[in-house]
């Protein structure tokens, strides 16, 4: 049995820079929700 998982559809995802990784950590180690942390930086 073979499965075909290949998709042609383009991904919309958008990549982090290392500063905006950065202020993620610091932010969760700070007890920040995730919410207020992805609406800072217009990401979901």
């Amino acid at each position: 049995m073979t499965y075909n998982n290949n998709t042609t559809n383009k991904r919309s995802f958008k990549h982090l820079n290392i500063e905006q990784r950065k202020l993620i950590k610091q932010l969760l180690i700070d007890k920040m929700p995730k919410t207020k942390i992805a609406k800072l930086l217009n990401q979901s």
